[in-house]
């Protein structure tokens, strides 16, 4: 039994082709064409193609066949062209049954037959029908007066299948096409119309159809971009640990951005003695970040030692009450009187005349309070230092002045010296003791000149030759007047 299925399609113009409406019947497999257009008195191509919705199935049948009808007045048909490969075993396949393609009647595309084959009563084997295959093209020439924007359908008809055993294959429908003229040129003054709106990161698309035949063109339209608020922070950051911050995107608040925000690091207030350390017991020092008052930093006293010297015991160092030296301090004296040139020893003797005017530098020692080789930290304390008078040669009447190393300037009051030690009182670290004295090599009693220096050595060669003439001279004398008188 031959089962007859028929329904009308929509119309769908495609690349350049006339725009249209689809119908469809739900149904497992599809046997018909896609819409199509041309220009009047071109020429078009309708393929018959087996498909199905959801794009990949197949159908195994034994016998196939339909009809296919159009209007004449529309449409010529030119030439059918057979698609489908047929297996072995199909011995009668034909093409147009009875009816030739001049007289243009509808007619049947495709039939087999496999019962007629070689044996009578036996079966060929199942041609199988896979997605999009193409049963055959029709060749149309669209009429040479038909208007733009018109169209007309192409109608599978009386479709016939059947399986292996000859019964009537369900599942299939038919799906008819339109062929429409498309413009010469088209008029696009509807303008375009956006169908998908851009994003932030991803394009949107807008079309444009003609009003005449409803050709239809797309473009797209560029993403268009972020449009970001301001940076606020979502954690703030620690002394130790980074924060971060974010900023949302006005366009689409899904999108946020998001960076780090370095961390501040500790900010150190001063530091603070929080147990005295003792002769007997260590102490502590801390101190206590100002950023966040949980982060403590502290750091142990070691047991006061209060009395320090150098390798030959020249030099003592005892640190005053409140005062809390490191424990691996060590004292130096240094004599750095060759360090100092003839333009500073001349402005040296030049201050200590103003006020000694007997006197001169005679020796400049430096006092190191040294830790780890470096000036060490006295946290604010003092210290008195006393120091063993040097010998002096050349020198008598000795006395010192407290001398502040790094200002290269004396200070106003000058230090006792007692059982030929000299003691001074400092808060730093590197501090100097200069020693003055009647130089008694200098021919005078001061031994300085007027402005502070030292005479000459040329001066004194000069007044001791006029001495020794002045004396030759008087004994010739003498002897010239002894010879008159003989």
């Amino acid at each position: 039994m031959k089962k007859y299925m028929a329904i009308f399609l929509s119309l769908i113009i495609a690349v350049t082709c006339f725009a249209g409406l689809s119908v469809s019947a739900a149904s497992d497999s599809v046997i018909g064409a896609d819409d199509t257009a041309a220009k009047a008195g071109e020429d078009v191509t309708v393929s018959v193609k087996f498909n199905n919705e959801d794009g990949n199935a197949t159908k195994a049948l034994n016998t196939i066949y339909f009809k296919v009808s159009f209007d004449k007045s529309f449409l010529t048909l030119k030439s059918v062209n057979k698609k489908i490969s047929l297996p072995s075993g199909y011995k009668n396949v034909f093409v147009d049954t009875g009816v030739t393609v001049a007289n243009q009647k509808g007619f049947y595309v495709i039939g087999w037959n496999p019962e007629t084959s070689a044996t009578a009563g036996t079966y060929a084997p199942d041609l199988t029908l896979k997605a999009k295959d193409v049963l055959a093209d029709f060749v149309f020439t669209i009429k040479q007066d038909a208007a733009a924007g018109t169209s007309s359908d192409v109608t599978v008809t009386e479709l016939v299948a059947y399986n292996k055993d000859h019964t009537n294959a369900d599942g299939l429908t038919v799906k008819n096409s339109k062929v429409g003229v498309a413009c010469t040129t088209h008029d696009f003054s509807g303008g375009w119309a956006v169908t998908t709106i851009p994003g932030c990161t991803t394009k949107g698309e807008e079309q444009r159809s003609c009003s005449v035949c409803g050709f239809t063109e797309t473009k797209d339209i560029p993403a268009s971009g972020h449009s970001w608020g301001s940076w606020s922070i979502v954690t703030a950051a620690t002394c130790e640990a980074k924060g971060q911050e974010q900023r949302v995107c006005e366009n689409d608040a899904t999108h946020i951005e998001k960076r780090d925000i370095a961390a501040t690091g500790h900010k150190w207030g001063e530091w603070k003695v929080t147990t005295v350390p003792t002769a007997e017991a260590e102490g502590e020092r801390s101190r206590v970040c100002e950023n966040n008052q949980e982060h403590k930093e502290s750091v142990i006293l070691a047991k006061l030692n209060t009395e320090f010297k150098n390798e030959d015991e020249s030099l003592t160092v005892i640190a005053n009450e409140g005062t809390y030296v490191p424990a691996d301090m060590t004292v130096e004296a240094e004599d750095i009187t060759s360090s100092v040139n003839d333009t500073e020893r001349a402005g040296y003797n030049k201050k200590i005349k103003s006020t000694h005017p007997n006197k001169e530098m005679a020796a400049l020692y430096r006092i190191s309070l040294l830790s780890q080789s470096k000036a060490a930290d006295l946290n604010g304390g003092s210290y008195t230092a006393t120091l063993t008078v040097p010998t002096l040669d050349g020198y008598t009447d000795i006395a010192a002045f407290a001398y502040d190393i790094e200002g290269k300037k004396l200070e106003d009051t000058i230090c006792t010296i007692s059982d030929g030690k000299v003691t001074i009182n400092s808060s730093s670290a590197i501090a100097g003791v200069m020693f003055i004295g009647t130089n008694t090599n200098s021919g005078s009693e001061s031994g300085v000149t007027e402005d502070g220096t030292s005479p000459k050595t040329g001066d004194e060669f000069m007044m001791s030759l006029a001495l020794v003439l002045l004396m030759i001279s008087a004994a010739g004398v003498v002897v010239t007047m002894r010879k008159k008188r003989a």
